[in-house]
């Protein structure tokens, strides 16, 4: 029983390790804003200084700057920090 449950507690701590790194480390390449902003060019720019996420459907940004525009609107956004969470249910 000890034996299960210590691989559970191990697999768990890598998957958090492996989610921690991969995802604070793709957001804080240059690579990844490129890709976001090459999506929809003519819609949305969007750049920041520093980004991080602790868990799943939440990031945290510093020096967050955005622009965009819909077919009725201009909209832009400048933000010392800002935060972004995706909620599941109602989608």
């Amino acid at each position: 029983m000890k034996k299960g449950l210590s691989q559970l507690v191990s697999a768990t701590l890598i998957l958090v390790a492996l989610y921690l790194v991969g995802v604070n480390l793709a957001l804080n390449l240059p690579a990844t804003q490129v890709y976001l902003n090459s999506l929809r060019p003519d819609r949305l720019a969007i750049g920041w200084e520093r980004a991080w996420s602790w868990y799943p459907l939440r990031v945290e940004f510093r020096g967050l700057a955005a622009d965009g525009q819909t077919p009725t609107e201009q909209w832009q956004v400048d933000a010392g920090r800002a935060a972004a969470s995706v909620s599941l249910l109602p989608l």
